[in-house]
This record gives C-alpha cells, sequence and structure tokens, in this order.
C-alpha cells in the first residue's frame, strides 16, 4: 500500500481543515489571542524567546546560531536546552512581518499538531487502515490531554515527523519501496532539526519497530537493514552542523541528569481539571512533570475492541493482526519504560524499571530528564489500534457511528487551558526595553534578581532580550551553568564589593534595577512558610543582617558614588506584566578582591569519620566519588547542618566544597569546628575572597567548581557546615564531595 505522502487523488483538504479547528479548538483560550498570549509564563515564554532569536539570528549572524544572549559569558548557550532551529525557522517569516515572537510561536505551535496529526495519519495508512480511521489515528496523537499539557515547550510537541519516519520504515521493511528508506532518514534527521529530545525517541522507536517486525519476518527484516545504512549515514553528515555545537559545550561542561523519576502508571488516568467532560480526575496533575496522561475512556475501549478483532483468526479486521499485536505490545513497553528508573503503582514502589537500562547503557538517555513524554507515543499506539475498531465499523457500513465514536475519542480530552499569560506586543514594549535595543552590544543585568524556585519566570527577561538582543548572565535553560547559578546567588546581594568584582570579571558594568520587584522570594518563602508567627518582623531583620535589599543597597552606593545613574523609566504595564519603573546604572571596574587561598592538606578518609546531618545521610559526600552526592531534596528552612566528628584529635588545615552543575548549597554558610574543649567556633565563612576564588576556578575551568576554605591546623575533634542568617536554597543540599583535609 502507498504511503500518506505519496501523491494520492483525493489530497486530504478536510483532514487539514478539521486538524486546524481541533488546534484551535484545543488550545483555548490561548488561540483566541494569538498575537499577545501564551499557557503561561516559563516554559511557554522560553520557547517564545528562542523562536525570537533564531529569527533574528539566521538573518544577522547565521554562522552563530546557537550562540543565544542568555546565561554569559556562556557562548552557545542554545546548546544547554533543546534548540527548536527547524520549528523556529519555519515560523521566521511570521517574525519578519509582524516583529511578534508570541505570534510566531503561535504559529509554530499549529504547525507542529498539523504535522504530528499528518505523521499519526500517514502511519495508520501504511499499515492499511483507511481515510477515516486512519484520520482519528492522526487526531488522536496530536490532540490528547499531555500533549496539550505539554504544548507549552514547543520542542515536545514538535514530534511528528517521528511518526512519517516510522510510516516510511514499515513501508520499506515491508515492500524494500528504495524511495522509502530515504524518506525514513529525511524524516528523522528533519525531527533532529526539530528537537534533540524526539530524535532520540525516534531512533529508539525505530529499533523497537524493526525488532517487532523482525520477530515476524527475520529473514526480510535482515535483508533490509542493510539498506538503511547510506541514507543514515548521509543525514548523520547532515546533522553535523547541529552535532558539533553541542559536542562543543558537552565537552567543556559535565552535563548529566540524576537516574529520573517516572509517573505513577494512574497517571494514565489522570485528566487535566479544566477537562470539559470528566473534569478533574485520577490523581493529581502537575503543568510539568508528574501531568496529566488520561489516555481517554472511549479511546482506550475502542483501542481494546481494535486489539480484539485483530486477533481474531477470521473476520474483516483479522487482516490487522500482523500489526495489531506489535503495537500493543510496544504500548506495553513505552508505558513501562515512562514509570522511570523506579516504577510506581497505585503509590507502592514495585522496584526497578527498563528505563535504568536506558539510562546506563543507551547514549543521550542520561541527558533526559523526564520519562513520561514516551506517554505521547503511547497515545500514537492506542489511536492506531482503536482505528482497528473504526474501521470494522466502516466497512459494515456504519460510517456515522465510526464518525460519532472517533470524534467523541478525540473531544473527551478537551481540556481548555487553566492558566495563561498575555505578553506584551511589540507596540507595547517597555520604555527600557526600547532604550536598551538602541545601545551598544554590551552584557546588562538585570535586578533584583527571581528567587531560585522560580527561575522559570526569568523566561521575563529572555523575552524581552528578543526585542534588545543584549547579553545576560541569567535565564531559563534545562541546563544552567554552575557559574550561572554563582553569579545569580551573588547578585542577591548587589552592590556588594564581591558582586561588582563578579560581574567585572564576565564583562558586566550595566545594571537595570526594576522597582518595586519582590525582595529575597525564596528567603520570604522559608521564614512564612517555617517560621513563627511574627514572620513578617523575622524576614524584614533577616534581609537587613544579610543585606539583601538590593534597592536600597543601590540607593546607597548611587549616594557613595559606587555606581553611576544612567537613565530611568517610568511604571508600566502591559499585557499581564507590569514594573513599577526602572533605573538603568554603570559601574566602573571596582577595587579588585583578591581570591581566597586554597588549602593544602591530605584527605581525611571516611572511615575516621562519623557523620551526622540535620535529614538524610551525609556518607555520598565523603566517598571521594563525584558521581555521588548527598542530598537534601526540599528547601533549606535555615537550621541544616552536615556535621563530621572525629574519634580523635585531627590538625585540620582546610575543608574542600566540590561542586558540579547540579549540586545545591546555601546561599550564605559558614564552616565551624570543634574545639578540644568541645565548643563549636565559627573557623570560616563563605565572603567575597572565596566567591572570587571560586568564579576564577570557573572561568578557568567551567566543568566544575571547589570551594577551599584555609583552617589553621589546630587539631580539633570536628567539622560542621551549615547557613548563616539569611541563607536559602530552593533545592536543599546537593553536594558531591566534602573534603577535610588534613596537615601532614
Amino acid at each position: 500500500m502507498g504511503m500518506s505522502f505519496a501523491p494520492r487523488a483525493r489530497p486530504p483538504f478536510l483532514e487539514a481543515l478539521v486538524y486546524v479547528v481541533l488546534t484551535f479548538v484545543f488550545l483555548i483560550p490561548q488561540s483566541l489571542a494569538p498575537s499577545s498570549r501564551i499557557a503561561y509564563v516559563g516554559d511557554s515564554l522560553e520557547s517564545v524567546a528562542i523562536v525570537g532569536f533564531v529569527g533574528h539570528q539566521i538573518v544577522t549572524d547565521p554562522a552563530h546560531m546557537f550562540d543565544a544572549g542568555f546565561l554569559h559569558p556562556q557562548r552557545n548557550a542554545l546548546t544547554l536546552t533543546d534548540h527548536r532551529l527547524l520549528p523556529s525557522l519555519t515560523v521566521a517569516p511570521v517574525l519578519w512581518i509582524s516583529r511578534n515572537p508570541v505570534l510566531a510561536y503561535n504559529a509554530a505551535l499549529l504547525i507542529a499538531f498539523m504535522l504530528a496529526a499528518f505523521g499519526g495519519r500517514s502511519l495508520a495508512l501504511a499499515l492499511g487502515l483507511g481515510r477515516i480511521p486512519a484520520g482519528f489515528a492522526g487526531a488522536l496523537f496530536a490532540f490528547h490531554t499531555y500533549a496539550i499539557n505539554e504544548a507549552p515547550r514547543l520542542n515536545i510537541v514538535s514530534h511528528g515527523f517521528v511518526a512519517f519516519a516510522l510510516a516510511a520504515l514499515l513501508e520499506w521493511l515491508r515492500s524494500g519501496d528504495n524511495r522509502s528508506r530515504w524518506l525514513f532518514a529525511m524524516f528523522l534527521l528533519l525531527q533532529g532539526y526539530s528537537a534533540n529530545y524526539h530524535l532520540l525517541y525516534g531512533v529508539l522507536l525505530s529499533v523497537l519497530v524493526i525488532a517487532v517486525f523482525g520477530c515476524a519476518h527475520p529473514r526480510r527484516a535482515v535483508a533490509r537493514l542493510p539498506g538503511l545504512v547510506v541514507p543514515g549515514l548521509i543525514a548523520i553528515l547532515l546533522f553535523i552542523p547541529v552535532i558539533v555545537p553541542y559536542l562543543r559545550t558537552f565537552s567543556s561542561l559535565e552535563l548529566v541528569r540524576s537516574r529520573p523519576r517516572g509517573i505513577d502508571l494512574m497517571h494514565y488516568f489522570s485528566t487535566s481539571p479544566s477537562n470539559w467532560i470528566w473534569g478533574a480526575f485520577g490523581p493529581p496533575a502537575r503543568l510539568q512533570q508528574q501531568g496529566p496522561h488520561f489516555v481517554g475512556f472511549v479511546a482506550l475501549l475502542l483501542a481494546l475492541s481494535g486489539l480484539f478483532l485483530s486477533l481474531r483468526t477470521a473476520g474483516a479486521g483479522a487482516r490487522h493482526r500482523t500489526w495489531a499485536f506489535g503495537v500493543a505490545a510496544l504500548i506495553v513497553l513505552l508505558v513501562t519504560l515512562s514509570l522511570g528508573d523506579r516504577m510506581t503503582i497505585l503509590g507502592s514502589d514495585i522496584g526497578p524499571g527498563p528505563y535504568g537500562f536506558l539510562y546506563d547503557f543507551v547514549p543521550g538517555f542520561k541527558l533526559v530528564r523526564i520519562p513520561e513524554r514516551l506517554g505521547l507515543y503511547v497515545m500514537l499506539g492506542v489511536g492506531l489500534l482503536g482505528a482497528a475498531s473504526l474501521e470494522r465499523l466502516v466497512r459494515n457500513k456504519r460510517r456515522g457511528l465510526a464518525l460519532a465514536l472517533g470524534a467523541f475519542a478525540v473531544l473527551e480530552h478537551v481540556s481548555p487551558l487553566a492558566i495563561t499569560t498575555d505578553i506584551p506586543r511589540p507596540s507595547e514594549l517597555p520604555a527600557v526595553y526600547k532604550w536598551l535595543a538602541a545601545q551598544p552590544d554590551e552584557p546588562v543585568v538585570e535586578l533584583p534578581v527571581r528567587g531560585e524556585a522560580l527561575i522559570r519566570q526569568e523566561t521575563v527577561e529572555m523575552f524581552f532580550a528578543a526585542y534588545h538582543h543584549q547579553r545576560e548572565p541569567l535565564g531559563y535553560s534545562a541546563y544552567p551553568t554552575l557559574l550561572s547559578k554563582v553569579v545569580r546567588r551573588s547578585l542577591l546581594e548587589f552592590p556588594s564589593d564581591a558582586t561588582l568584582n563578579v560581574l567585572s570579571k564576565i564583562g558586566i558594568h550595566r545594571a537595570i534595577v526594576h522597582e518595586g520587584r519582590e525582595l529575597a522570594p525564596d528567603l520570604r518563602n522559608q521564614i512564612f512558610n517555617f517560621g513563627p508567627p511574627d514572620k513578617d518582623r523575622r524576614f524584614a531583620e533577616a534581609v537587613a543582617e544579610a543585606q539583601l535589599d538590593v534597592v536600597a543597597n543601590t540607593d546607597r552606593a548611587e549616594r557613595e558614588g559606587r555606581l553611576v545613574l544612567e537613565s530611568r523609566f517610568g511604571p508600566w504595564s502591559a499585557g499581564s506584566l507590569a514594573e513599577s519603573g526602572e533605573r538603568v546604572y554603570r559601574f566602573d571596574q571596582p577595587s579588585p578582591i583578591r581570591p581566597a587561598p586554597r588549602p593544602r592538606g591530605e584527605r581525611v578518609e571516611a572511615s575516621r569519620l562519623r557523620l551526622r546531618t540535620k535529614e538524610g545521610d551525609a556518607s555520598a559526600a565523603f566517598d571521594d566519588r563525584l558521581e555521588t552526592s548527598y542530598v537534601l531534596d526540599r528547601p533549606l528552612r535555615g537550621d541544616e547542618f552536615v556535621e563530621a566528628r572525629f574519634g580523635e584529635p585531627i590538625a585540620v588545615s582546610g575543608v574542600e566544597i566540590v561542586l558540579r552543575h547540579e549540586s545545591a548549597w546555601p546561599t550564605r554558610f559558614r564552616v565551624a569546628v570543634l574545639g578540644m574543649d568541645g565548643q563549636w567556633t565559627e573557623a570560616a565563612v563563605w565572603d567575597g575572597p572565596h566567591l572570587a576564588q571560586l568564579v576564577e576556578g570557573l572561568l578557568e575551568n567551567p566543568r566544575a567548581g571547589t570551594i577551599g576554605f584555609v583552617l589553621n591546623g589546630d587539631p580539633v575533634l570536628g567539622v560542621s557546615l551549615l547557613p548563616q542568617i539569611g541563607a536559602t536554597s530552593a533545592a536543599g543540599w546537593s553536594l558531591p564531595e566534602l573534603r577535610i583535609l588534613e596537615r601532614r
């Protein structure tokens, strides 16, 4: 049977119209205002910013397509996330004409959902299904609960080329059609140009499809495999312009994900709270991880019926027996993989799952954070089996019933977006960013920084950078660099001498201070969530003692002449965004702060230590292995500690804290020692010289950082690491190594 992308006598105009209408309906209310509305600030606005950056870069500096302006001074920062190149380039004309990255992003979403729908339809046609069943399979693959939940992430819903590739692969395996093997390689290449995430999944699914086909037709599968080599090699060569920047970044940084968490099996019965038909149902669903994966009751019944009909020994549906069992097996495998490294059913951990094999042995999967996204392809299989049921109805002259059931199976997923944000149009661009766009190229920092738990809100600054095109040290990315974390933390105390020194080291001499923005949000959350009844007073005292009032500190620095006011702008409000005004400051090269010296000595073996913590087991931080970490996976309350006591006095010459890109530690902390008198005393504190030490080390070697504290070498009975007043960490602790050094 011919492929859906082959010339056909009846172009699928009706299907295209239906898919356009479904895109509009499923994205309500975002689709009602495509020039100014997105799902929510965060992942949506990151995609908007990337669409804006790529569309601008392709005409101004195409040789540096990955050198986005966020996370300065990191080069090729776009390689720290999924690039979204092809979707962004496809809608670049929309951006050039409208100058509106929000409109271009929403146009990219429309194209992504259309591609997914037609990709699913193409695969269904390749499996021998008719027009109505194939149209249904495409619709369910594109428009289901989890896909709409992932719509804010343009790269995640740009997965349609995978289905096209699988259709071409099946045609090649079955018939040996020469064109199909080239189409298979082309579609995987296009998927790679669209999203790395789904290129990895596409290769995995292709291998699984070949394996399933080989079980039924081993000789044919073995005979066909060599024919994929040349197209595959050419596709790899054409993908090198994308591979090389990623390899350069990965070789300069140590990037890896910890073993990822999947979903509970019951999430496949979890709806979005706004579901039109069923309402809130199943386990609580989140906007990102642990999202709603509702399969659909009618869709599930159709799939089970289609499997039953296909496996019968007689009847019209039996002609689908050759592929239905394989699809069912793949659905089971994909569901199991989506449960993650540890499988959970009804809240109970039932043990390790097969995803651990992918994580440990398959290249690329150590960089994947959310296994549940394999659930997108679960719905492709459900749609194909459901289409087999509809095929039976159509053949039995019950076309109306087939259309009704298919429509209901898709529409039971309609769930209007619960959270939307109105984004400024080009005509509403705030004056400060119009001014900034007219300045010569120069990195800039915006303050006060948002809380560590709110870093996705920094996509607001990334969005406005799509207009002013200046580099900034912060921003949201899948892999924030360790240097960017250190810079963020130093900015909490802007404009201290230490902070200005850090900014100067990375070439920043201009700061925009937003008036009225919330101060120290992580500290506020810490005190308000866990503090005493007089939390307002405690918060004010902590901010004052830790000198975290950026606006007041800036006023003082201006009076002292350490900052020069360059420009000032009044309050503004546009869409759902607003600020109370901005002041722009310049500062010259501050007096340099000498980096703290690094300690010397021999590491004290873990066998000589008795470890104690406020919570958890700290042994992983003392095992001399960087791949393990002491982890306290919750925001700090401020009373945590990591303590090591000795059986006999040790002449401690220093303490080293080894950090990686995913490390977490208090923003303000100190080192205490247990003296021979049994009293704990402060021996060292995290300060400007130690900050300079860490930053200089990271600029020299960004793969990992070490904070070294020199102690006086007196014999002590223990060492403790603990926060200071005003210390926060939204991610708690994650320390690969805490080394205690002994003087010899």
